[in-house]
């Protein structure tokens, strides 16, 4: 495990590849996606970080009561995250880290870190405004600054988890004297009550102190993800040196096409039904910003087996009763030998789930009186298709985009005809 956590101060840096976007401190310890030059600002290797505001003013969020519930006796008592229970002996968890010469790294042609300095750090503007609690949800601060902040850590944990592969995240929320801690995972965030760090500073130091315990998977990163060598990514940048952007980039090409070629995009080693492929590593897309929600990712990957190109497409799903899996629902076609319908080389849900549904009666959730909090539980699912499609841009005739809705319309008859479900093709 990796037992060590490396605090930066990174309050004048803006990561170029997340909408040039940072936090105030960032935590790191094995990089995920090894860079030629450290960044103090990445949001691709970032762990955990802290988000400062001046005053108590800015704080999104309003304590049950209008204070805190915090006892003294709290900084003995369990926050929340677990310990492994074992000393650091110097090993890093699975081998990988920056002090391998065989992992894969990249940068900017130049050979300069992907993130930009800024000569002053963001001002907050001063207000009196009082709390004022959102109707529908009264945890929430309504107020200018209240909205604003609130929208600025949804949007560096929605880039976080955008640029890993992730179920999970810590961060830490300061205003002023006082401090939260925040659990985000693509169905809900769990905010603490806020508490008074300079007389319970002990409540931070074990955060802390327990947060560099944990390995890899209980700080919330996929343990079945690594960064590629440099011998899988050569092969994958010349398996794709004369493959359009949009592929390997996906929904982020727009955004990123012009900083980021083939030779300087970063690639990682992803386990998956037995199998390995490499795939790019993820930007933040115009959607990326967001903590919640299915979080779709679509690109080409390459299957080591065959080095051969295949469609990976990833999502968190409704885990709810009647929601039938998109991986089940190729099987099933793939089985009748539907024509016009893409080969599911492999599918299925991860290991990945969200617990926030979980925690939703607990006593200390704080909700409107008389009504049940609705969390949504999601699972992570993924599938790897053998067909590629093409962009809409690439058709040069009427007649070829027509031809592909014939083809789908066809295939939507032949569904039915067998298996009389007309709905058996929804979310494809």
């Amino acid at each position: 495990m990796d037992c060590r956590l490396d605090l930066k101060d990174s309050h004048n840096y803006r990561d170029k590849d997340c909408k040039a976007i940072g936090v105030d401190i960032s935590g790191y310890s094995t990089p995920f996606v090894p860079r030629m030059v450290e960044q103090k600002m990445d949001f691709a290797n970032v762990e955990t970080w802290v988000k400062l505001k001046s005053t108590i003013n800015s704080d999104p969020f309003i304590d049950p009561g209008g204070g805190s519930d915090i006892t003294p006796e709290a900084e003995d008592e369990d926050i929340g995250i677990e310990e492994d229970g074992a000393e650091y002996d110097g090993e890093v968890d699975g081998g990988v880290g920056s002090f391998r010469d065989d992992l894969d790294t990249a940068n900017d042609h130049e050979g300069i870190a992907r993130e930009v300095k800024v000569v002053e750090g963001e001002n907050d503007p001063d207000s009196n405004e009082p709390p004022a609690p959102a109707a529908h949800f009264p945890f929430e601060n309504n107020t200018a600054q209240g909205r604003n902040t609130r929208g600025q850590i949804a949007s560096y944990a929605g880039a976080t988890m955008s640029t890993q592969f992730r179920h999970h995240l810590f961060t830490v929320l300061i205003l002023g004297q006082r401090a939260r801690l925040i659990r985000w995972d693509r169905a809900s965030a769990a905010v603490t009550e806020s508490f008074d760090y300079t007389e319970r500073p002990l409540l931070l130091f074990e955060y802390f102190k327990r947060f560099a315990q944990l390995d890899r998977s209980r700080r919330g990163i996929d343990p079945n993800v690594e960064p590629a060598t440099k011998n899988e990514a050569k092969m994958a940048r010349v398996r794709l040196r004369n493959v359009d952007s949009e592929y390997w980039l996906g929904a982020a090409a727009a955004a990123y096409k012009d900083m980021v070629d083939i030779e300087t995009q970063p690639f990682l080693r992803l386990r998956f039904k037995g199998r390995i492929f490499i795939v790019p590593a993820p930007h933040c897309d115009d959607y990326g910003l967001s903590p919640f929600g299915r979080a779709t990712r679509a690109r080409v990957a390459i299957d080591t087996a065959n080095n051969e190109l295949r469609y990976m497409k990833e999502y968190w799903r409704d885990n709810v009763a009647g929601s039938t899996p998109e991986a089940a629902i190729y099987d099933r076609l793939n089985a009748l030998k539907i024509k016009f319908v893409a080969k599911m080389e492999c599918g299925g849900d991860t290991a990945q789930v969200t617990d926030g549904h979980n925690w939703t009666m607990f006593p200390w959730v704080s909700a409107v009186p008389g009504t049940k909090l609705r969390v949504r539980p999601r699972l992570g699912h993924r599938i790897v298709l053998e067909n590629i499609g093409r962009s809409l841009l690439t058709f040069r005739t009427a007649r070829q985009f027509l031809t592909c809705l014939a083809d789908g319309m066809e295939g939507v008859l032949l569904t039915f005809r067998l298996t009389r479900s007309p709905c058996l093709t929804v979310g494809l």
